[in-house]
């Protein structure tokens, strides 16, 4: 997102912030999916919750219940 007035200037290349933003996506792709993989492995049981995420723990405790996990 660039504002409209610089956009407009001649010579505008975003190309230092698209590769930024493209480098950074992939660094959280890439990290996402390790997680994912551990949580994938039949040794892992549950992990912390930081306070941010009092929400998912919310929904995990709910659905836990539902299904008779708790």
């Amino acid at each position: 997102m660039f504002a409209h007035d610089e956009i407009e200037r001649p010579g505008f290349d975003p190309s230092d912030a698209v590769e930024l933003w493209d480098i950074t996506n992939r660094q959280d792709w890439a990290i996402c999916e390790s997680v994912q993989r551990g949580i994938a492995a039949r040794p892992h049981d549950h992990g912390y919750y930081a306070p941010m995420e009092d929400l998912s723990l919310d929904i995990r405790r709910y659905v836990g219940e539902r299904l008779g996990l708790d």
